[in-house]
């Protein structure tokens, strides 16, 4: 089975090769023609040089008639061709070729040394220039290629004769095989400069595809960790591009889950240790009949603990995926805040905080799940008396401006570190890791209220001094 590079190889090289046998096919005719054509005038203007030596020779007795045979021999060595000078009858007055110079002009005497029986001669004195290709009737042994000039007095215009010159198609096709030649050439240069792109180009196309194939194995291993070179900025570098997001996105999402995991392991192995150690306790007589129930309040304690982290973990992911649905409607957000703020009374005096309220008394209505802003308002709430420093301070506050109602919630305490605000909102994640402050924190509370206001298409935020303070704060838009 071929690969995709030979296959891709294999027809862009067809498509330039079909493309250049074309070109070749269209092109040998017009070359043949255009050898034609430079033939052509190429013993036209030889004919007419010799018939302009002609007429001068005879009216003006200028020209030696040395002169006129070394332009003849001249002629017929250049356009290696057969020089025919004819008068009005047909009769050959000159007839020169490279070959038979000299044995022509060692006999010239003016005298008619051969007559044409072609009426070719007869067709150019009365119709100027004229070409044919053919034997002129029998005179030459096979068909040439034949130019024609009249030759005619400047004086008053009498005709003289006629100048022919012929050559054979050996020449023309010389000419054409000379051109066909250098056609092929370039076609040749051409094909191997149309391989050698066409395998770079191939290269280029199927190298990032092959770096993704590479990849995709590699995760299928659970390696997230491969990434494709970017290079250039067209489809592929695009695709590469996005190949590297998803990359990175899966290798973000397998951390979180193997975070998810090891984070569940934990919280789960503690309270089951305590409580299977608890009953082992009890079933084996070690912890005596009068201290039982004691134990068993503290199993119990700790297995509802286990529920609500269950029951959070539940709620994280049915949020996150969608799956949680939301009746948004319009709400008092204020009277929603009063109404979270009454069940932490008694955390307020447990830890002596001096709280603020600061809530406009005239509805603050925006559009959103009720029971959503409820456990939002909650964790935020919380969290804030939680990390408090005993006899600290505590501010919630709602402010409405821009048609956007404000929410925030301040304390004093522990505050956060600079490390770990990034990271404050991912789930599991805990600020105390060692739980010196908070022993019932999952470290989904955070998780839970930004994925509800996400949900509300809006975030929240959080400011931190460590050892002074923390501010959590979002808004809604007003209805």
């Amino acid at each position: 089975m071929r690969s995709l590079y030979q296959r891709l190889f294999i027809r862009v090289l067809l498509v330039l090769l079909c493309s250049l046998l074309i070109l070749s096919i269209s092109l040998f005719p017009q070359l043949y023609r255009y050898s034609e054509r430079q033939t052509k005038l190429m013993l036209q203007r030889s004919a007419e040089r010799i018939a302009s030596t002609i007429v001068l020779y005879f009216e003006t007795s200028s020209v030696p008639v040395e002169n006129l045979a070394e332009i003849v021999r001249s002629s017929a060595e250049e356009t290696d061709a057969e020089v025919l000078i004819v008068n009005l009858q047909r009769e050959i007055l000159i007839h020169a070729n490279k070959d038979r110079f000299e044995e022509v002009f060692s006999t010239y005497t003016y005298s008619p040394v051969r007559q044409i029986e072609s009426d070719f001669p007869d067709r150019v004195a009365a119709e100027g220039l004229s070409s044919e290709f053919s034997s002129l009737n029998g005179f030459y042994p096979q068909a040439c290629y034949t130019v024609g000039v009249p030759v005619r007095s400047q004086i008053n215009d009498s005709l003289y004769g006629t100048v022919l010159l012929s050559t054979t198609s050996s020449f023309l096709n010389a000419l054409s095989q000379d051109l066909v030649v250098i056609a092929l050439s370039s076609l040749g240069i051409a094909t191997i400069a149309a391989m050698l792109l066409t395998y770079f180009m191939a290269r280029r196309i199927v190298s990032p595809i092959n770096a993704m194939s590479r990849a995709a194995t590699a995760f299928s291993r659970g390696d997230f960790s491969t990434r494709i070179p970017i290079t250039g900025s067209d489809e592929i570098t695009n695709l590469s591009k996005a190949f590297n997001e998803m990359a990175a996105n899966l290798e973000k999402a397998e951390t979180s889950r193997q975070d998810l995991i090891t984070n569940i392991t934990h919280e789960l192995k503690t309270p089951m240790t305590t409580i299977s150690g608890f009953i082992n306790g009890i079933l084996d007589g070690t912890i005596p009949p009068d201290r039982q129930n004691h134990y068993l309040q503290i199993v119990l304690m700790e297995t509802k603990r286990l529920s609500r982290m269950v029951s959070q973990t539940l709620l994280a992911t049915r949020l996150s995926s969608g799956e949680e649905e939301l009746v948004m409607r319009p709400v008092d957000l204020g009277e929603i805040m009063r109404r979270t703020l009454l069940g932490f009374e008694d955390a307020v005096n447990g830890k002596e905080l001096s709280c603020a309220v600061q809530i406009p008394d005239s509805p603050s209505m925006v559009e959103a799940d009720e029971d959503s802003m409820v456990q939002v308002l909650y964790n935020l709430i919380d969290n804030a008396i939680k990390y408090a420093s005993p006899r600290g301070h505590l501010r919630v506050s709602l402010r409405r401006g821009g048609g956007r109602a404000y929410v925030e919630v301040y304390n004093t305490g522990v505050g956060i570190s600079k490390e770990a605000l990034p990271h404050i909102f991912d789930r599991f994640y805990k600020a105390d890791s060692s739980r010196g402050i908070n022993k019932e924190s999952f470290g989904l509370g955070l998780y839970i209220i930004k994925t509800i206001l996400n949900r509300h298409n809006t975030d929240i935020h959080v400011e931190s001094e460590p050892g002074v303070y923390c501010i959590f704060f979002f808004d809604l838009p007003l209805v």
